[in-house]
């Protein structure tokens, strides 16, 4: 056998620790990465269900991935907004009566794990249609957390662009 530390792998034949040890590396580097495309399909679904006009509360694409406790923080400059889930879609759908063409257009994404049970994946959107005719930029944070195996959205914090 080599000098150093000895592991076996699931072959049956010996591995040195730092071999052991970059094999587990990469599978969590596999996971965080299957992690955060399944978070951030979770977010393009919402707006999806946005854009689309599917918020129910019972069971729609917005509302099944988030916990009881969810709450919306919206922080522009002048304000600062906390909302529950019900307030949060009867807000959306207000918008949709008073701009029918709002949509939500996601031009970025970025995920972060954190320790294996909390997440956040950070978001640039386009506000298009709220008010009519324009765009307004969008900034998002989707605060997931991991509950019975099942990852949760228990919070979003947005703002307004800023220049």
């Amino acid at each position: 056998m080599p000098p150093g530390p000895m592991k076996e792998l699931k072959n049956g034949a010996p591995a040195l620790d730092s071999e052991v040890k970059a094999t587990s590396e990469t599978a969590n580097s596999a996971l965080k990465k299957e992690t955060a495309t399944h978070l951030e399909n979770i977010v393009r679904a919402q707006a999806d269900a946005v854009n689309s006009r599917q918020i129910l509360v019972d069971d729609s694409a917005f509302t099944s991935h988030c916990t009881a406790d969810f709450v919306h923080l919206a922080t522009p400059p002048w304000l600062c907004e906390s909302s529950t889930l019900q307030e949060t879609l009867d807000r959306l759908k207000r918008t949709f009566v008073e701009d029918p063409e709002y949509r939500m257009v996601i031009t970025d994404l970025n995920t972060e794990i954190i320790g294996g049970h909390w997440a956040r994946v950070f978001l640039s959107f386009e506000a298009h249609g709220h008010p009519p005719g324009m765009i307004r930029p969008f900034m998002a944070i989707h605060r997931f957390r991991k509950d019975d195996g099942q990852w949760k959205l228990y919070a979003i914090e947005s703002t307004t662009g800023v220049l």
